[in-house]
């Protein structure tokens, strides 16, 4: 499983832009330095989360999604991979909008070993490919 490319998903991004936990924060925008891919599903909710959760005003969040267009890797979510998020809740019993973020932008049709994310069983392995990572346990 190549390492060196990692997928994160939305929780380690609204970390990086939100001080609420300042540990969180610290790992998280590490982890940002890194070759990291992420789908549109997963900024998608980024731009949710920091809208309704920290009341971030749309205008701010453009700037900061066109920032992101630049230093990351963003991938499309379209029907396969929405094909393959229901082959994952199938056969590893993930729910669906998880499984989408294992599948779809997909960490493994980007080339990622890893899926970065604490909403996942920390060092699960899936279809062989992709390992679970919870950056933020110690």
């Amino acid at each position: 499983m190549p390492a060196d490319r990692r997928f994160v998903d939305t929780n380690v991004l609204v970390y990086a832009y939100s001080s609420t936990e300042p540990g969180k924060r610290a790992v998280a925008l590490a982890l940002l330095k890194q070759d990291i891919v992420m789908s549109v599903q997963v900024l998608g909710e980024f731009v949710w989360v920091m809208h309704r959760k920290f009341g971030v005003a749309y205008d701010v969040l453009a700037d900061i999604v066109s920032g992101m267009r630049t230093y990351f890797e963003i991938v499309g979510v379209d029907g396969q991979a929405v094909q393959r998020a229901l082959r994952l809740c199938a056969d590893h019993g993930l729910p669906y909008w998880d499984a989408l973020v294992a599948a779809s932008a997909s960490a493994m049709e980007a080339g990622c070993g890893e899926l970065l994310t604490e909403d996942f069983q920390n060092g699960r392995v899936i279809d062989d490919r992709l390992r679970i990572v919870n950056p933020f346990v110690e």
